[in-house]
């Protein structure tokens, strides 16, 4: 069976959106990890779902096989999205803030997604989610403020919102991966960088790891023992922001290598060094 990934835009900023960018790089992780995938797009800024209508409720809440020519045309396109949620292992789902909540576009695919006898039930003991709970789903934010933390997180309609109405029909283990403060003075650099280390956080809650490199600072010590030469260095892992680690390597020759902070993926590293590397 292919790993099955969700994949649902709806800023319409096009190439110019953050949440896009984002989106799309936990979209390539994932591809990468799972050679096997099958990705379902759904970019709700070209091909938006309706709002609802009067035809469309009256087709949630008549019976499949009660339903007459009309009321089959429009829940057809909500059935798709719903089998959709089912079919995914993972769903990725891309999520500007738009007047401290989320696009209408996004709000009406939901709507066509949260359906009673489908994706919810209401028994004795209240209302029960009946997408499988070990699904993951990745919310990729983008806000122009702050609103995490400080005076405008009760401001915040977006992310809670989506966790709710997500935790409604059973998809209870959300990662957010949120780029905020972006309408700041270099807030877009901030809020990237910031992006980057819950980018790995999450995609390491989906079993995955994103490629590491390696960051050589500079030579502490150099000796020769039996012939062997011995480099010590600081190597920082992942983007240059995990702690650093003191790393021995055996093997080297001598020569000269950098003292900057310079980033090296790990395999060219293995091969610079003749060592396999600790990471």
């Amino acid at each position: 069976m292919p790993y099955t990934i969700l994949h649902v835009d709806s800023s319409p900023l096009a190439d110019h959106s953050i949440s896009r960018k984002l989106s799309a790089r936990v979209l390539a992780e994932l591809k990468a990890q799972h050679p096997d995938h099958r990705v379902i797009e759904r970019d709700l800024a070209v091909n938006p779902f309706p709002h609802l209508d009067s035809l469309t409720v009256a087709a949630f809440y008549t019976p499949p096989e009660q339903r007459n020519e009309a009321l089959s045309t429009a829940v057809k396109l909500s059935d798709e999205a719903v089998d959709e949620v089912f079919a995914a292992d993972v769903i990725v789902i891309g999520a500007p803030m738009h007047n401290f909540g989320i696009p209408s576009s996004l709000k009406a695919w939901i709507d066509h997604i949260v359906r009673t006898g489908r994706t919810v039930r209401y028994g004795a003991s209240g209302p029960e989610g009946l997408v499988p709970s070990n699904k993951k789903v990745i919310v990729v934010s983008a806000r122009g403020g702050v609103y995490s933390e400080g005076p405008m997180k009760a401001l915040d309609y977006q992310e809670t919102y989506l966790r709710t109405i997500l935790g409604f029909i059973g998809l209870t283990d959300v990662s957010s991966v949120r780029a905020e403060g972006t309408a700041r003075s270099r807030g877009s650099e901030t809020a990237m960088q910031s992006a980057e280390a819950q980018l790995a956080e999450a995609l390491s809650k989906v079993g995955l790891k994103q490629k590491r490199r390696a960051y050589v600072h500079s030579i502490l010590t150099c000796s020769h023992r039996a012939g062997t030469t011995r480099w010590r260095h600081f190597l920082r892992q992942g983007h240059g922001r995990a702690p650093i680690r003191r790393i021995a390597f055996r093997g080297h020759r001598p020569g000269r290598l950098p003292r900057e902070w310079t980033p090296i993926p790990a395999a060219p590293a293995r091969r610079l060094f003749g060592c396999d590397l600790c990471i």
